[in-house]
């Protein structure tokens, strides 16, 4: 009889874990709904070769998404931008795949027993008005693998073949990309490297043996010596160092040519 009293006892808190366990999933699943996902990403990294790759779209309107891929395919070299506009249209459906597979519950999970040494991860996380969610693995199982298919395909339905402008860049070789790294010439200078998410990111390289405190205004121009953006900075460098920076933007830039100048330093770089 007490045995039976257990059993029941046992098979009653069983439900009832159950019965709050699937609450929680649906009050989290009504969460989620009514947000808005703001930006979904994409990124893969981790390898022996230090490259990445990254698919980021971001709301820009109601109307808009702007999809930002980034990759290079060694550490010490800078990304690699092509941008594009799409339907804001894909932010809705990708939200819709993320609700019905229940992404939200995803976070922290092991979706794999296999460790890859040396091997890289895949990573996505989905940005809402209130929340985020981010999760991480070397390998998904085709359970999880077939379900983030479903977001490639979205995006693909949507992808366009226009690439917005971007920035210019040069080739470098191995050494000029060392030299860059590394700043031995003496000289302080600056250069504009990536320009994505409608941001001009920047470097600053103390090629000298000394510490060197700036202290000025940083303005860029286009060729028409109008004002796009200018912004106070001051910096502490180091001797033979290096500082990345960036500029937030309010506008998306067109083709042409422009200046940064900081100070007594300047340079130009061109969007085509």
């Amino acid at each position: 009889m007490k045995n039976k009293k257990m059993k029941l006892i046992i098979l009653i808190i069983i439900i009832a874990a159950l019965i709050i366990f699937a609450c929680i999933s649906l009050i989290k699943r009504h969460n989620y709904s009514k947000q808005e996902l703001l930006s979904y990403q994409y990124s893969s990294g981790g390898d022996m070769n230090g490259g990445h790759y990254s698919q980021k779209l971001t709301k820009i309107d109601d109307n808009t998404a702007l999809m930002t891929i980034s990759q290079s395919e060694w550490h010490y070299q800078d990304n690699q931008i092509s941008e594009y506009l799409l339907d804001g249209k894909v932010l809705e459906e990708i939200k819709d795949i993320f609700l019905k597979n229940a992404m939200y519950k995803w976070e922290n999970r092991n979706f794999s027993n296999i460790f890859v040494a040396d091997g890289a991860s895949y990573s996505y996380s989905f940005n809402f008005n209130e929340d985020s969610i981010h999760f991480s693995s070397q390998i998904y199982s085709q359970r999880y693998a077939r379900k983030l298919n479903k977001i490639d395909d979205i995006i693909n339905k949507y992808q366009t073949e226009e690439k917005l402008p971007g920035l210019v860049i040069k080739e470098k070789s191995d050494e000029e990309i060392y030299a860059s790294q590394n700043p031995q010439d003496n000289l302080i200078h600056i250069e504009v490297y990536e320009y994505s998410q409608n941001r001009i990111y920047y470097r600053i390289a103390n090629g000298t043996d000394e510490e060197i405190a700036l202290d000025d205004m940083l303005t860029i121009y286009n060729d028409k010596d109008e004002i796009i953006v200018q912004n106070n900075k001051d910096y502490q460098l180091s001797p033979h160092s290096i500082n990345d920076d960036y500029l937030k933007l309010n506008i998306r830039l067109t083709s042409g040519n422009y200046h940064l100048i900081y100070g007594e330093y300047n340079t130009e770089f061109e969007i085509k």
